[in-house]
């Protein structure tokens, strides 16, 4: 909701294309200006119109007045009550932009006669005759003076999602309520290149085609090489024409996490170390690190790299990669989402654990599903793959350090850094298959059940009342059983993650947030009914969580107590932090603050895991207020999937935090309405469908039974009464029958969670070109296993399952029983 939420940010620092226009006059026509590069700008293409005639129909659109107060003495467009919209441009996208992001910059000459007038350049993208997004240039903050001539200059920016050979674009000028006259003239257009950060650091390509080396394995699929005077690693296929040019290690690091000093090293000379049956044994090494590459050549077309990084000092890692630099060209990427690029290739991923496949038949190269290393990215420009055993921004975080002084607030420290210490040892591992390309790749959806995309509602504790916690809930104050609800979560059956308090030792009370209210905040131990009201949401599926135990620091003893009652009464393995800054009564037992601080006193990390508690809510990106460019059209996710997959966004963090892995997951957003009618405008069918249509996962931040008197979530009825507000209360339903017809999974962090990490213990084998060979090594089944594939036949393990079509993929699902097999088998 774009003027109401907080926008999921990256950290970085963003380069900046600021735009210098020499505009060429001319009279309705194009003028084409590609490949026009400078340090500043990247001109793809350009459009202006004169108005130097009466009329005109075609790409611009216009019937023309004229006067002798005409911007340039000859014809300008003008609108008024009766006669709203002027000149227009309509065009498709032009050859030299497609699958670009871009910036629009439209300039015109505009006069308005009472500049109060809401008048805009609108700007609509339409599929056929389907409007596909609306967006619009406000003029009117562009004028000073009534009845004058002003020079406007404007930019918006598209998505290269949508800058596609089968879309129109129309810029219109727009009188929207018609208080008076609005005139354009002169208006230009340029469609310039919004370039996308970069991720990746600079690591140029090792040149050594002509060095192949001495030969050290061949199969019939692949062979491996090893050139001692260049200590170049590189993979062929059967026939000795190379895949993989060389390998090279690339370490960035600091001394610590508050070392503002980043050290590099970068080296693709690996000394070949011994053998043992078929695998082969490498050294590299930095001041840092020792690193041993095992490289397992099998029989068949898989081959298995493993590192072992053995510390050589305490430090904190920026990133840690081996990078193959390969050399056929790329054919498939398997992004993020599980949705699949074979053609018009971004310059750049971040694609999580998914994969890619280069080559075809005899020279192909598959990767996929890699969860034992941190993420894979790559970059098709410069034919790099980077493998990142270790990457900083795969696991944001930051915490809130005690300051003795109270006044001083809004302290943050970026800990996002993993610490080893000298002398530990790390492990990892992937595989690639060589030489056989299968007929389809069947990746892993993010959702169970064939779901397409996920919704997940996690509420945050403060300040609410029983009488607002039973409305949205079950639909009015008056309402006490979940069967009994006529409207609210409970009604529609919508489970949501729900922090809450366990105890008041202060009597905070409601009054403090709002003067109308005159109770104590909900608690579990306070208020009888609110435990009733848990309970019953539990027992339906929610997710009971701690917002920590109580509104300030807590002690030990309390914090043991609540974690063993949320463990018992509500199988509890979620937490949400509560009241973080940097005084001592901000919640020092948050994990943004002192909770894995094993310095200080509060240090409590072996409660949380004692207690079974694993998914901690992070609020990096919401707190860092850096990625508030991308987004697009109000869209429900940002930012918007649509700019790329450029950037690293993971749906949750591994971190390794005091030599344990501890798990993070960050909100998309805050949901919070500041007008309760605004529900069905954010939330409106066409949002939902390119949200469902990309495989999209939204994580609101939201306090829907806060004592807010402007909040969106509740009302008050025609008795006084506490409802819930008929627009959230259709925003529920319409969850519910996106649920029903197998569209969106609205879920809990819980079972979201659950579900994902358990696919990470799945072992993935491609096994020929029909066949897929899955291990669950979980020590319990996983429900509703669902992938996707492009193939047009699916059989797991000799039958048929559960599966639905969505455009050309298939995609399917079945139960993995613990530590058993199955064997997928495709069809043309």
């Amino acid at each position: 909701m774009k003027k109401n939420k907080h926008h999921y940010r990256t950290k970085i620092l963003f380069l900046l294309f600021c735009c210098f226009y020499a505009f060429i006059t001319q009279s309705c026509h194009n003028k084409n200006t590609s490949n026009t590069t400078s340090a500043i700008n990247f001109i793809l293409y350009q459009d202006s119109c004169s108005l130097n005639s009466a009329e005109s129909n075609g790409i611009w659109s216009y019937r023309a007045c004229e006067m002798k107060d005409s911007n340039a003495n000859n014809y300008f467009s003008r609108t008024d009550k009766n006669s709203p919209y002027g000149v227009s441009y309509k065009s498709r996208f032009n050859k030299n932009v497609l699958n670009k992001n871009i910036k629009i910059v439209i300039e015109a000459k505009v006069r308005m006669s009472d500049k109060s007038n809401k008048a805009s350049f609108g700007i609509s993208i339409n599929f056929k005759d389907s409007m596909l997004h609306w967006l619009g240039i406000d003029i009117a903050k562009h004028i000073s003076d009534n009845n004058k001539w002003i020079l406007i200059s404007d930019t918006l920016q598209l998505p290269r999602s949508i800058v596609d050979s089968t879309n129109t674009i129309t810029i219109f000028l727009w009188n929207v309520d018609g208080k008076g006259t609005v005139d354009a003239d002169d208006i230009h257009i340029k469609f310039i290149q919004n370039k996308m950060p970069t991720f990746l650091p600079e690591i140029n390509p090792t040149e050594n085609i002509a060095i192949k080396g001495e030969q050290l394995f061949k199969n019939n699929f692949y062979s491996l090489f090893y050139d001692k005077n260049s200590g170049t690693i590189s993979l062929c296929n059967s026939n000795g024409d190379k895949l993989i040019n060389s390998f090279i290690y690339h370490l960035q690091y600091k001394m610590n996490q508050r070392d503002t000093s980043i050290r590099k090293f970068s080296n693709a000379h690996f000394a070949y170390t011994s053998q043992k049956n078929n695998s082969f044994y490498f050294e590299i090494k930095s001041e840092a690190t020792t690193v041993v590459l095992a490289i397992q050549a099998k029989m068949n077309h898989e081959i298995v790299f493993t590192t072992e990084t053995t510390y050589n000092k305490d430090i904190a890692i920026v990133r840690e990669s081996v990078i193959a630099n390969y050399v056929k060209e790329i054919k498939e990427v398997y992004k993020k989402n599980r949705q699949l690029d074979t053609s018009n290739f971004q310059e750049e991923y971040w694609l999580a654990n998914e994969g890619f496949r280069i080559g075809e038949e005899s020279n192909s190269l598959i990767a996929y599903h890699l969860p034992q290393i941190s993420s894979l990215q790559l970059s098709t420009q410069k034919k790099q793959v980077f493998f990142n055993l270790d990457y900083n921004f795969d696991h944001l975080r930051m915490v809130f350090p005690l300051m003795i002084d109270s006044a001083i607030k809004n302290v943050k420290i970026d800990v996002s850094c993993n610490s080893y210490s000298k002398g530990e040892i790390a492990t990892r591992g992937f595989s690639l298959f060589i030489g056989s390309k299968p007929i389809a790749i069947a990746r892993f959806m993010k959702n169970p059940f064939g779901y397409l995309s996920t919704f997940i509602f996690t509420e945050h504790a403060d300040f609410s009342d029983i009488k607002t916690q039973r409305a949205i809930t079950y639909g009015a104050e008056y309402i006490t059983k979940y069967e009994d609800a006529i409207g609210g979560f409970a009604k529609y059956k919508i489970p949501l993650t729900k922090s809450v308090f366990y105890c008041n030792p202060q009597k905070i009370n409601n009054h403090t947030f709002n003067a109308k209210f005159n109770t104590e905040i909900c608690t579990i131990k306070s208020n009888p009914d609110f435990y009733t009201l848990l309970k019953e949401l539990n027992a339906n599926g929610s997710d009971i969580c701690l917002h920590t135990p109580e509104e300030y620091t807590t002690n030990e003893q309390t914090l043991k107590e609540a974690l063993a009652f949320l463990k018992l009464h509500f199988s509890s393995v979620t937490w949400i932090d509560h009241g973080y800054d940097n005084s001592l009564k901000n919640n020092r037992e948050d994990i943004v603050c002192d909770a894995f601080n094993t310095s200080s006193k509060y240090y409590v990390q072996s409660l949380f895991k004692n207690n079974q508690v694993k998914y901690f809510w992070n609020c990096y990106n919401e707190e860092s207020a850096l990625l508030g460019k991308y987004y697009f059209d109000n869209a429900i996710r940002e930012p918007y999937y649509g700019y790329g997959d450029f950037a690293p966004l993971p749906d949750y963090c591994t971190h390794f935090v005091n030599h344990e892995n501890v798990i993070t997951w960050q909100a998309s957003s805050l949901l919070q309405p500041k007008d309760a009618g605004t529900w069905s405008y954010y939330f409106n069918k066409n949002r939902f469908q390119d949200f469902i249509n990309n495989y999209q996962v939204y994580i609101g931040h939201c306090y829907p039974a806060r004592v807010d008197s402007s909040t969106g979530f509740y009302d008050r009825n025609e008795k006084n009464k506490f409802v819930i507000n008929p627009n959230f209360n259709k925003l529920l339903r319409t969850l519910s029958e996106y649920k029903k017809s197998g569209n969106i999974n609205v879920t809990t962090i819980r079972d979201f969670l659950n579900y994902n990490t358990s696919i990470e213990n799945i072992d993935y084998k491609i096994i020929d070109t029909k066949n897929i060979h899955l291990t669950n090594k979980n020590k319990f089944v996983i429900r509703g296993l669902t992938l996707i594939t492009n193939a047009n036949k699916v059989i797991v393990n000799g039958n048929t399952v559960n599966q639905k079509k969505d455009g050309n993929n298939i995609i399917f699902w079945f139960d993995l029983k613990a530590e058993s097999d199955a064997t997928i088998a495709f069809g043309k």
